[in-house]
């Protein structure tokens, strides 16, 4: 059942010697991972009446955290005419690494002290416009971390037997924000939202500087995660620009670089976790950089860089993407590349024939 993905994966690298270096070590690392014969996998280490996370592998040679590199906008801002997009679109896109940008003024300083007054009833109106005609928000998480996106649509979907530790439920606004940010102490459930940014915001926020294109402006994906305190975001990487604005509380991104993602034991293409990790202890792998972010603080994460994030207190985080067009033209044309190979009548055949494409 697996050996379809199997060889879409394989159709994809037999096609992609031009993409860029971090694509190919993706999807490399992906076929790597998932090479599944007789309902088991040889590196993964799947089972398929759980698929459950595994261990780290031991880090290949241990080496030192460094922090992600800090840019001061005000120091800048002269250099690029103080217009932050052009900034974004000539240093921060052609950036191979994460970055910092401090003083950026993006999210107007002070906002989000007005949101939260008066018991955040701004924060409050604002999220209402966010509410189903029964006065709820959806898809909000609640239990023990760490948090992920499970997608239905992969093939493993009705062969994956998981069991979560959060559920998704429904919840006034009102009642969210008094989870979040009224939180009893003795309570260990977390909570965890992320939306559509409300319109009622948008005034607070330079949001024509927060996309690397004009298309990007018109799709505005723009949205708004709030959550409670040591909530964790499960390891995995964006095939997007993502632009991060902190604006409330602390966080802290622990990124893992491209190369690295052997070592993360990726869940194969066709898993509903698919580009997440399957580890769950990193004692024995630290990560490439990590970012402490501030409020106000602006982060860009690159595509394909894995990152784990943690709330250190109750949280109110920006964050928008713009496509990486480039990425997108060169994977439709894959997609639509048939190698012949596939037409073969035996599998041992076909596997034989794309092994030869990896070699």
């Amino acid at each position: 059942k697996c050996a379809d993905g199997l060889l879409i994966i394989s159709d994809v690298l037999a096609s992609a010697r031009d993409l860029p270096f971090d694509s190919f070590a993706i999807l490399k690392g992906l076929c790597e991972n998932s090479t599944i014969i007789d309902g088991s996998s040889e590196q993964a280490s799947l089972s398929f009446d759980g698929l459950p996370l595994v261990e780290a592998s031991p880090s290949p040679s241990p080496r030192k955290t460094k922090n992600v590199r800090v840019i001061d906008w005000s120091i800048v801002e002269e250099d690029f005419g103080g217009n932050f997009t052009l900034f974004a679109v000539e240093e921060l896109s052609q950036s191979r690494e994460p970055l910092i940008v401090k003083n950026t003024n993006l999210l107007r300083y002070g906002a989000v002290e007005e949101w939260l007054s008066d018991d955040f009833s701004a924060f409050h109106d604002a999220l209402q416009g966010l509410e189903n005609e029964e006065g709820f928000l959806e898809g909000v998480r609640i239990g023990e971390p760490p948090f992920y996106f499970w997608d239905p649509d992969q093939t493993l979907h009705e062969l994956a037997d998981w069991q979560f530790k959060f559920s998704n439920a429904s919840l006034s606004s009102k009642t969210l924000l008094n989870a979040i940010f009224k939180k009893d102490p003795k309570e260990k459930k977390h909570y965890y939202y992320l939306g559509d940014m409300p319109d009622e915001l948008q005034e607070d926020i330079n949001s024509t500087h927060m996309f690397l294109t004009e298309a990007d402006r018109e799709k505005n994906g723009q949205y708004i995660w709030i959550t409670t305190e040591e909530t964790i975001t499960h390891t995995h990487c964006d095939m997007d620009f993502n632009l991060f604005i902190q604006a409330y509380g602390n966080k802290t991104f622990e990124f893992y670089a491209p190369h690295t993602m052997h070592h993360l034991q990726i869940f194969p293409r066709i898993h509903p976790l698919w580009h997440k990790s399957q580890i769950t202890d990193y004692s024995n792998l630290p990560p490439t950089l990590t970012a402490h972010l501030e409020p106000y603080d602006f982060l860009y994460v690159p595509p394909y860089w894995f990152h784990r994030v943690t709330s250190h207190s109750p949280s109110i985080s920006i964050t928008s993407w713009s496509l990486a067009y480039d990425h997108y033209e060169r994977m439709d044309g894959i997609y639509r590349y048939e190698p012949k190979y596939t037409r073969l009548a035996k599998f041992p055949a076909i596997l034989y024939t794309m092994r030869m494409y990896l070699d």
